[in-house]
């Protein structure tokens, strides 16, 4: 086999016959020196040549919609035709490589889709639409190109083709979504025993407001002490996590561990805050440790020397005031001592003597010196007794 080509010649008429026949004859075959003829049936083939003449379809127009809203193209002959015009066009389809200058996904951004305008004898223009997607992502401008793909004119079979000039129009796409300014954090649970140990929050970190981004958020989660104190009451590492590209939240595991003590110090919070890398506003919730002592009910005191001679005058007793139980405080907590008579006589036998002790934050006991100032007189008497009385003044500034 073989082939011919021949050249078709374009011309700008509008031929009164749109379409118009060309023939291609075979007359002698040559083999070597020999010759024969060629099949009566075989010998011609021919083919149509369609008229182009000075019709053209063009689209127009670079529409800018806001995400959700309708973009509306224009298809335009270059001259009214006598019988109508069908134009086909598509956009890009979801996995299609996208053009240049297009950022706009089809089917994400856009509804992808393909159609036919139809312009009617006589007309000079048709409009065909595209629908945008109104999401939550907070991005940039987006563009998307509509293709047409061929046009023809009348009903004959086969069709007359029109020429495309500008086959290609792009469209703009324009965000209306609010960037998130910061993150807001929640953790459960609440509320964690003092003698909890390690202890696991769930917690779940989302950025403020209805948009999302596009790439990924990082936020670092960090425990700060506020009435509890770190290395004290409680530990724990920096957690760093991501809220993907596109998603509004992530919910991760925190570990961190309560320190147990004998402080009576009733319950005591800490702040678990989220800090984002790239927002202005961070965000925290409130952990409490529920405190696990039982509040000292009472002080005892007790002194020594518990007896003098009644001619010793001066006399250093050495008072302990000490907490019952097993609980502290986390405050210094004064206890003022007195003197007080018994079956011995302030003023007589003895001159009032006062003194404080202090027992200090989280020790269970404290000391102080009592001056006691014993009266001589010649009366001949039972042994007499006073008592060395306290009360609980202060704890922490407060009487």
């Amino acid at each position: 086999s073989g082939t011919i080509t021949y050249p078709i010649t374009e011309d700008s008429e509008d031929e009164s016959d749109p379409v118009e026949h060309m023939e291609v004859r075979l007359f002698t075959v040559y083999d070597g020196l020999r010759s024969s003829g060629v099949s009566q049936s075989q010998y011609k083939a021919s083919t149509q040549i369609l008229d182009k003449g000075s019709l053209t379809t063009s689209i127009e127009g670079a529409p800018t919609v806001t995400e959700g809203g309708t973009a509306t193209f224009t298809i335009t002959l270059s001259n009214a035709a006598n019988e109508d015009v069908l134009v086909g066009w598509a956009t890009k389809s979801t996995g299609d490589t996208l053009g240049f200058g297009e950022t706009a996904e089809p089917d994400a951004d856009y509804t992808a889709e393909s159609g036919t305008v139809s312009i009617a004898a006589g007309s000079t223009s048709g409009t065909l639409t595209v629908q945008t997607t109104d999401d939550t992502l907070v991005e940039s401008s987006e563009t998307f190109v509509v293709t047409l793909e061929e046009a023809t004119k009348g009903t004959d079979t086969p069709p007359e083709f029109v020429p495309l000039g500008t086959y290609f129009a792009t469209g703009t796409i324009t965000d209306n979504d609010v960037a998130p300014d910061g993150v807001t954090v929640s953790a459960t649970p609440r509320m964690v025993a003092e003698d909890e140990g390690a202890a696991d929050l769930s917690v779940t970190v989302s950025l403020d407001g209805a948009g999302q981004f596009t790439t990924d958020t990082a936020v670092t989660l960090k425990f700060l002490g506020h009435t509890a104190t770190e290395g004290e009451d409680f530990t724990a590492p920096d957690v760093d996590i991501v809220i993907p590209a596109g998603e509004s939240s992530v919910t991760t595991t925190a570990t961190f561990t309560v320190i147990e003590d004998n402080l009576f110090e009733g319950d005591e919070n800490f702040r678990l805050s989220a800090v984002p890398s790239t927002l202005a506003n961070s965000d925290f919730d409130t952990i409490t440790i529920e405190d696990n002592e039982v509040s000292p009910p009472s002080v005892t005191l007790s002194i020594t020397p518990v007896e003098a001679a009644e001619s010793a005058q001066s006399v250093s007793l050495e008072v302990t005031a000490e907490f019952d139980g097993a609980a502290t405080i986390p405050v210094d907590a004064e206890v003022e001592v007195t003197t007080v008579g018994d079956t011995a006589t302030a003023g007589d036998d003895f001159e009032t003597a006062t003194a404080i002790v202090t027992i200090p934050a989280g020790e269970l006991r404290g000391t102080a010196n009592l001056d006691l100032t014993v009266l001589d007189d010649s009366l001949d008497e039972v042994d007499e007794t006073l008592t060395v009385t306290g009360r609980v003044t202060t704890l922490s500034g407060k009487t």
